[in-house]
Formats: structure tokens, sequence, C-alpha cells
């Protein structure tokens, strides 16, 4: 996969989604999770580009009844879903915008340490929030997951979700301190995820190695990786 321009990519289709929203009147008070997210991110290594997603996956602040409020105004502006879009997502210049209420498992914690996007109005999911939604992603039936052997959940090769995982845990030395450190409800439940279900599922290694860059430097972070790993206790 060609990544030499994903950050460029995506903060130009948030600044895009920034510019169209004020026009519309609606702000930008909006949380950035998913792919889009790792763009904000300060990475250990400076030549780490990120994944240029299809589609921005926006947390509205509040409950489910914020988010469709929020939907029923940009209806009334003419944005709304095209033919077979999942419910909460939006096009906005032809851009698929999904837009999440901030009941989701760790979201609402997640917007109480949200952080400024920089060089955007839009504000953009913790790191280690950013692993722990990615890893509930995981669990869905439809994103990848399979079952490993009896009583252990494996992650199947191939998912985004797990891509970017490996990606911020290998590149971003902080959100690993933090998860060894931290003893809250949501580390322990990356905790108990990174280790039930990826480090004895039996294919942990490969789905490491396999998720990551094929060049040398990448190859050995993710060997560095795999060893903090299975340095963790759930």
């Amino acid at each position: 996969m060609n990544r030499s321009k994903g950050r460029d990519t995506i903060m130009e289709r948030l600044a895009t989604l920034e510019t169209r929203f004020r026009a519309l009147g609606v702000g930008t008070d909006f949380m950035v999770i998913g792919g889009c997210a790792s763009a904000a991110y300060l990475f250990d290594d400076v030549g780490i580009d990120v994944r240029a997603t299809d589609d921005v996956d926006l947390v509205v602040p509040g409950r489910r009844v914020a988010r469709d409020q929020l939907l029923s105004r940009l209806a009334n502006c003419g944005v709304g879903p095209e033919a077979g879009d999942p419910i909460g997502r939006v096009r906005v210049e032809g851009m698929p915008v999904d837009l999440v209420d901030g009941e989701g498992q760790w979201l609402e914690s997640a917007l109480k340490d949200r952080q400024p996007f920089p060089g955007l109005e839009l504000s953009v999911i913790d790191p280690v929030a950013f692993v722990a939604t990615k890893l509930v992603a995981l669990k869905a039936p439809d994103r990848g997951a399979m079952r490993a052997e009896p009583f252990v959940r494996g992650y199947a090769q191939g998912s985004s979700d797990l891509e970017d995982v490996i990606q911020i845990l290998g590149g971003i030395g902080e959100v690993q301190r933090q998860i060894v450190s931290r003893h809250d409800a949501m580390v322990r439940f990356i905790r108990f995820e990174l280790v039930t279900h990826l480090v004895r599922s039996g294919k942990g290694l490969a789905l490491v190695e396999g998720n990551s860059e094929p060049d040398a430097v990448s190859q050995k972070r993710a060997e560095r990786l795999w060893a903090w790993l299975c340095s963790l206790n759930p």
C-alpha cells in the first residue's frame, strides 16, 4: 500500500469538511476517530506515514439524540446519505462522513480526554482511547474477527482496524507506556484484548509482521512490538 501521501490526504479532507460544516452553520465541535485520527499523532520515527481511509468518522458530543438532530439539520441543508449508505452516514462534497453518537463503548470517556487536532478546529481521540475503540471494532463479526480455537477469539489478517492498532502500538512508545502503567477500566480492557486475542491466538506474530510494512526498519519495529506484547499481563 502506498502511504507516501496518506497524512496529507487526510488533512486535506478534514480541512474541506471543516470549511463545509462552517458554511452550513453546524460548527466543528466533533472528535475525529477511525483511521483519520492517526494523522494527528506524533510518531517516534519521523518517516512513518498513515493509511488514508476513504471515509471520515466523527463523534458528535452528547447522546444519540444529538447525532440524530444533526443528521436532520444536515438533511434540511441538502446533505444526506446515498442509496445503500449505513445509518449515520452523510456525503459532504462526495466524501463519506460517518457521524457517531458519544454513547459507544469508551467514546464517552474519550470525549473527556480528546485532544486538539493539530492545524484544525476539530478535536481528535487520544491515541490510547483510539486503540481501545479499534479493539472494540475488531470484535464485530463483520470486521475480520474469527474463531481461532475454543474460548479464544483471534483476529484475521487483512483487517484495517488491526493494521491501525499495530501502527499506533509500534510507532508511539508513550502509548505502550500508558498501557503498561495505567489501571483504569479502558486500559485493562486493552491489555486483556491484546493478550487474549492476539498473543494467545497462535498467529499473533504473523499478524503483527503482516500488518507492518515489508521494509527492514518496519519489520524490526514489528519484532520489538511483538516482544512488548508478549510481556503484557492482562
